[in-house]
């Protein structure tokens, strides 16, 4: 009845978000940390191609994740700027966003995150920005790993991770009918 399309594994880097959540809860700054991780969210455009590659466009959603921050709350606080600003940062998004052939979530987040901006107070805006840009990077970063770890199993040049431990408790029933992979 209902089928999840395959691909990668994006709630393990959509998890990445916690960190930032934790960080600023840790540093008594709660708030920053919510909004910070929305950069980590940055991760969200990866996990289709090499580790190059995976640099290059986590890297360029996390710039943009940070501009599109620092356009919402340059705007924040007055109203009729806060639906200017969102409505053209729409439109500059959907350009850049076609010509860059941007992957799934697309425009989405970059709009969000600019109309987000616009209903922080202004007051800590280099907060915002400062803590979305870190989250980006720290998303880019674990993507890079990752995807270069997965590239080099899937290449040979490192050994397979062993099989988890629930797998290795059923070869001695192998023989058995209890063996959860058959004979």
């Amino acid at each position: 009845m209902l089928q999840l399309n395959p691909g990668p594994r994006r709630s393990l880097y959509a998890g990445v978000a916690a960190v930032p959540i934790v960080v600023g809860q840790a540093a008594g700054r709660p708030g920053v940390g919510l909004v910070a991780s929305i950069g980590a969210l940055a991760a969200l455009y990866g996990g289709f191609g090499t580790a190059k590659q995976e640099l290059a466009v986590v890297s360029t959603a996390a710039v943009g994740l940070t501009a599109s921050i620092a356009a919402g709350v340059a705007a924040s606080g007055h109203p009729l700027a806060a639906v200017f600003v969102t409505t053209v940062w729409a439109v500059l998004t959907t350009v850049v966003c076609r010509v860059l052939g941007a992957r799934q979530p697309g425009l989405l987040m970059f709009v969000l995150v600019c109309a987000v901006g616009t209903t922080l107070p202004s007051a800590l805006a280099g907060s915002w920005i400062l803590g979305v840009a870190a989250a980006g990077l720290f998303a880019t970063v674990l993507m890079g790993i990752t995807v270069a770890v997965r590239d080099a199993v899937e290449h040979g040049s490192v050994p397979a991770p062993p099989p988890p431990y629930w797998s290795v408790g059923c070869c001695r029933w192998r023989s058995s009918s209890r063996c959860p992979r058959g004979r």
